[in-house]
């Protein structure tokens, strides 16, 4: 099954409200796959590209700290920082 986002949490705090979202995001009708394990980055970013989201939204622990967290669309490799409180409209408007 493709998933159209990808949720990459690193660190703890992060995997935390990763789930969170995920789960809002479901919720919302979208299809969500998290990247579990406590792999790094480059690795996480391997799964997200065999998942076939066109979405990946990496979360931080610093992303935290600032309220925001990291949306990349996957197609253009093009990326924004959103801030939470605004992440499930922005992700259903990039997927719309």
């Amino acid at each position: 099954m493709r998933v159209d986002v990808y949720v990459v949490p690193l660190g703890d705090e992060a995997r935390r409200r990763a789930a969170l979202i995920a789960a809002a995001l479901r919720r919302a009708g979208v299809r969500v796959d998290l990247a579990y394990g406590g792999r790094g980055l480059k690795g996480a970013m391997k799964g997200a590209d065999r998942s076939g989201a066109a979405l990946t939204v990496v979360l931080g622990e610093r992303d935290l700290e600032a309220g925001e967290a990291q949306v990349k669309r996957m197609s253009t490799g093009e990326q924004i920082a959103v801030p939470l409180d605004q992440l499930e409209q922005n992700i259903k408007e990039q997927l719309s």
